[in-house]
């Protein structure tokens, strides 16, 4: 009985440990992460190239337009159907509140 008990402390430590060391991993991945897609580098770049930025997206829906109309129709799409999936999920958020 003594033995059992021992057994069952000594693996409740073990994957205490093991819990801990990943959680540890796990919070050191999300910070390297956060360095490649949350950096203020992309702030920075942003508020200095503003007007570039906005020109070379002008170009790009421009040529778009021009190459492929069907493409733009389709992206309007998706983003009316997303915004009604919203929409319905709010309102169902809200009957159930």
């Amino acid at each position: 009985m003594d033995t059992e008990i021992l057994d069952l402390k000594t693996k409740l430590e073990k994957e205490q440990n093991d819990k801990s060391v990943l959680e540890e991993k796990i919070k050191q991945l999300t910070e390297q992460l956060q360095k490649y897609t949350n950096g203020k580098r992309h702030v920075r770049y942003y508020e200095n190239h503003k007007e570039e930025v906005k020109e070379r997206a002008k170009i790009y829906n421009k040529k778009i337009q021009e190459e492929n109309p069907e493409k733009i129709k389709e992206w309007r799409k998706t983003a009316y159907q997303n915004r009604k999936t919203k929409l319905k999920a709010l309102q169902e958020q809200e009957v159930i509140n």
